[in-house]
């Protein structure tokens, strides 16, 4: 029996008896439920539109990593080229006839050519015809430069005008080229490994949020800052304490003027939002992070409100070296 379908509590979704395209269709199915893609009657049209973007994203950054994908697609899907041009064709008709946005268009089009919404999660084949009409719209939107080069760019204009979670989702294919096209890690594992630029930080913070995360799924909102910032406070403290070698390689291999600034947050966040005992407050230090100096750019769309898991890891970051820097400078 075929795994089902992985949801925002999974893990690691099940590979076992899975086909290329299936286990691809599963690794975009768990991104859209862990980053908040309402999970309604809408849930199939919205993850066939995500396959799409996905798609044409990956054939813009990468056309030879982009046709390796489709090979493996098409021996797996058991669709050939000319079914996906056909079917990139009929998309673009859907784009050009709508008013709306381009992937507005594409759920209606699957709305109304599939049915989708009145399909159930109960039904017995529910499994296998999301990964099949999913692997079939990844194909078609690495077709699409080629077959549909104006709906192709609508596509891309549209994907750039996304919040950062869902550029984040829309760029899953690029992340997982490399892994010869199949999910590397936990979506939200995936989010945090690509904020850092050494391999040094990254793994450093990365290894501390993996042994969280296990954790942070059990609970009721997995996501929420309290969760995460007092872990990150206490892992921060415990590498400066335990491991002082590998942080400071760590701050080492980041510009200068970046253990200055992390100590001038750690002054104007951490010290002056303390209580009148001197307790550390990492709600209202983190706040001030996000008012003073606004990263990622949070303010500028809601403070987070569509960004959660961003906000997440942003506060772990934030809290793990503070942390370092109450123990290593310490007065």
């Amino acid at each position: 029996m075929k795994a089902i379908i992985p949801t925002n509590k999974t893990k690691a979704p099940s590979r076992e008896g899975l086909a290329f395209h299936e286990i691809l269709s599963d690794g975009l199915v768990h991104t859209a439920h862990v980053f908040g893609v309402t999970d309604d009657e809408r849930f199939v049209e919205r993850v066939l539109c995500i396959a799409w973007v996905n798609a044409a994203r990956l054939v813009q950054s990468n056309f030879r990593q982009a046709a390796t994908l489709a090979k493996s697609l098409r021996e797996t899907l058991e669709v050939g080229q000319t079914q996906a041009e056909s079917l990139c064709r009929k998309i673009a008709e859907a784009i050009g006839a709508s008013d709306t946005d381009p992937l507005a268009a594409i759920q209606a089009y699957y709305a109304e050519n599939e049915h989708c919404r009145t399909w159930t999660s109960e039904s017995s084949d529910y499994s296998d015809r999301i990964r099949q009409l999913i692997g079939e719209a990844v194909l078609g939107g690495l077709y699409s430069r080629a077959t549909i080069p104006e709906a192709y760019q609508a596509l891309i204009a549209q994907s750039g005008k996304l919040s950062q979670e869902h550029r984040f989702i829309a760029n899953r294919l690029i992340f997982w080229a490399d892994h010869k096209g199949l999910p590397r890690f936990h979506p939200f594992m995936e989010l945090c490994v690509t904020r850092y630029k050494t391999v040094q930080e990254r793994d450093l913070i990365c290894e501390g949020i993996a042994n969280h995360l296990p954790d942070m799924l059990d609970e009721s909102d997995p996501w929420s800052l309290e969760h995460w910032l007092k872990p990150g406070w206490k892992d921060g403290i415990m590498a400066a304490k335990f491991a002082p070698d590998e942080v400071k390689a760590a701050i080492q291999t980041l510009p200068e003027e970046n253990w200055a600034f992390t100590q001038k947050l750690f002054s104007e966040c951490i010290q002056t939002t303390a209580t009148a005992n001197g307790r550390v407050d990492l709600p209202a230090a983190f706040g001030k992070f996000v008012e003073e100096y606004n990263p990622s750019g949070f303010a500028a769309e809601g403070e987070g409100a569509s960004n959660p898991r961003l906000l997440a890891w942003c506060g772990y970051d934030f809290a793990f070296w503070m942390g370092v820097v109450a123990e290593l400078v310490r007065p």
